[in-house]
């Protein structure tokens, strides 16, 4: 196999990234009319607002840092795992 060139792999990244998101959203489109019809409107109704109150929670209790940590890791280019640790801390 020849090397890639950063232009390409860029290419064929870009492309998986997107073929994966398409399926993604698929699966998602398919789950969520396979559970409506199984639950009904009552039951969908229910799951949607616990599905709401955890999504709420999970970003009250995150505070972003899953965002600051992965800023973290790429700005410090060292081998240590202080920023992980500090994460992990928190």
């Amino acid at each position: 196999m020849d090397k890639l060139t950063a232009a390409k792999r860029i290419r064929l990244n870009s492309a998986a990234l997107l073929a994966a998101r398409v399926a993604q959203q698929g699966l998602v489109l398919l789950f969520t009319i396979v559970v409506a019809r199984s639950l009904g409107e009552v039951g969908l109704g229910q799951l949607t607002f616990v599905m709401s109150v955890v999504y709420v929670g999970n970003v009250l209790s995150t505070f972003g840092l899953d965002t600051l940590l992965l800023r973290e890791i790429a700005a410090v280019r060292r081998t240590d795992n202080v920023p992980l640790a500090s994460a992990l801390v928190l």
